[in-house]
């Protein structure tokens, strides 16, 4: 599709006022005041500049040829579909997360309904995954999320698919900013802005990730988790590229107007790097630390040397949909508690990290060990 087209309501609902505000963003600078009819804007010096006038009153008869010039001078110098800017314009309050589909029939911008649903899915887990990060840094998170990750989810919002194959955009609030003559750093910036910018970092991370790893060499996406990269980012990659025709994507973020950056980024992500993100997923979900993980179940081994005073067991929970043999060392109250309740056939309940230990899974820091009534016999 022409990148120029756009409809004519789209142009008549734009706010001069936050158009004013997006060519400041974009750097380009003030020449002439027309009174309270319009301003003349210029961008760059010599050869190498554009010029453009803002109408600024909805009377004018001109106002939607001009305001309409303006969106084509745009799209000349930003290289961008119209549809992009005039969203980026219109959601001053907002960063614009963009996924791009890619397919063979560019034309026609639409997507398979099923593929549709599953993009929506995926998006979701994406900008979650973003949003758990910039809470804490770690390579896998479990299904509850903290309440500031859920509150923020709240608040997102999908906008207008856009032409140039299929384009998903995602609208992620964000403060406006007290003061614009300074740019703050990661950790004095509000949450919602945090998100965006742990997305990006996370994104190029994962990109620089895949293009140095290898199947047998896990490390450097290991490297990237302080940037954001987790096995819930990694799923929701692949999940993404799994709904494109082409098994290609593109993912590129806009800052809201009212607290710009100075960068626009843009990331692609194709099968062969999707393969190996989904090993990444995988390693991560092997290796992580389950913080707090509850252990329920029974007892099915016991061993303790005659001259130590702690002693290992083997207890039998599911965990990730497999029953599997989670090993425990106990001090010697609880290992004589554990191998009472074994006797009795009777399950007990500990709290600890859950590590992978070789090819098993062990409960480190083990605290809380009770033993449960039978849930038989304690009615």
């Amino acid at each position: 599709m022409n990148p120029t087209i756009f409809e004519r309501e789209d142009v008549r609902a734009l706010n001069p006022g936050d158009v004013s505000l997006y060519l400041q963003m974009k750097g380009w600078r003030k020449t002439a005041d027309l009174g309270d009819k319009g301003s003349v804007w210029l961008l760059g010096h010599g050869n190498a500049s554009a010029d453009l006038m803002l109408p600024m009153r909805r009377d004018l008869k001109d106002f939607e040829l001009r305001m309409s010039q303006l969106i084509r001078t745009l799209v000349d110098v930003e290289k961008r579909a119209a549809q992009e800017i005039l969203t980026d314009i219109s959601v001053p309050s907002a960063d614009v997360v963009r996924v791009r589909v890619f397919s063979d029939d560019d034309s026609s911008g639409t997507l398979a309904l099923e593929r549709a649903v599953l993009l929506v899915k995926h998006a979701l887990e994406l900008i979650a995954a973003a949003a758990c990060s910039a809470v804490e840094k770690k390579s896998h998170f479990a299904s509850r999320k903290p309440q500031q990750v859920t509150r923020y989810l709240s608040q997102v919002r999908m906008g207008q698919t856009e032409f140039g194959s299929f384009v998903l955009t995602i609208l992620t609030p964000v403060p406006p900013a007290l003061a614009q003559h300074e740019m703050p750093e990661l950790g004095s910036e509000p949450y919602e802005r945090r998100v965006t910018r742990t997305l990006v970092g996370a994104l190029t991370a994962l990109g620089e990730a895949a293009h140095a790893a290898g199947p047998e060499n896990m490390q450097p996406f290991v490297d990237a988790v302080d940037d954001g990269v987790s096995a819930n980012l990694c799923d929701a990659i692949v999940g993404l590229v799994s709904t494109s025709p082409d098994h290609e994507i593109d993912i590129g973020i806009s800052w809201s107007k009212a607290r710009p950056q100075p960068e626009q980024r843009t990331v692609r992500i194709g099968a062969d790097d999707a393969a190996l993100i989904a090993e990444a997923a995988k390693h991560f979900r092997e290796t992580a630390i389950l913080e707090d993980f509850e252990l329920h179940g029974f007892v099915t081994n016991l061993e303790r040397g005659p001259l130590v005073t702690e002693g290992d067991i083997k207890v039998s929970e599911v965990v990730g949909g497999k029953v599997r043999k989670i090993s425990i060392r106990l001090d010697s109250r609880d290992y004589a508690a554990a191998a009472a309740a074994h006797v009795a056939i009777r399950p007990i309940k500990c709290i600890g990290e859950l590590v992978k230990h070789g090819r098993g899974l062990r409960l480190e820091s083990p605290r809380q060990f009770e033993v449960m009534e039978d849930p038989e016999t304690s009615d």
